[in-house]
């Protein structure tokens, strides 16, 4: 995938749960659905492959809209670091890619979110809008749930 990297963003938070249960968080379907809510959003996956070549196909439902969105991972390091392309059905944008690595800290873990490759500044700002609220809702996941 080729991607210009003159858009990105990066969104980062640290969690006070081990590197190996935020992993989990982010790759378990359960798990996801609880927490991978963009905006008013409910999130259903459809597809979870965790292998390298393996798909995701995420279906994501609001109040007004309905967006599918998929990928392939291109990258797993259990419990370091994620790596996958990224694409919403019927977008005219090209592929994007997301890199997530979990950083053991003292107390917890940063989860390191990076998400390159897109055509202009607005876009990319929508995808950080959403991101942002995807945190919120995982540390509230965080700490409720994913206990050590």
């Amino acid at each position: 995938m080729s991607l210009n990297t003159d858009h990105f963003i990066t969104v980062q938070r640290t969690f006070p749960v081990s590197r190996e249960r935020m992993f989990k968080a982010w790759t378990t379907a359960d798990s996801l659905e609880q927490w991978f809510k963009p905006m008013q959003m409910q999130t259903k996956v459809h597809t979870l492959e965790l292998h390298v070549g393996g798909a995701f196909r995420f279906i994501m439902t609001g109040p007004e809209s309905k967006q599918v969105i998929y990928g392939t991972f291109l990258q797993l390091e259990p419990p370091e670091r994620l790596v996958f392309s990224w694409h919403a059905e019927g977008s005219n944008h090209p592929p994007t890619q997301v890199t997530v690595e979990f950083i053991e800290r003292e107390g917890g873990t940063e989860v390191r979110l990076t998400h390159e490759g897109f055509q202009d500044t607005e876009f990319a700002e929508g995808h950080a809008n959403g991101w942002r609220s995807i945190f919120d809702k995982l540390t509230v996941h965080a700490l409720s749930s994913v206990s050590d």
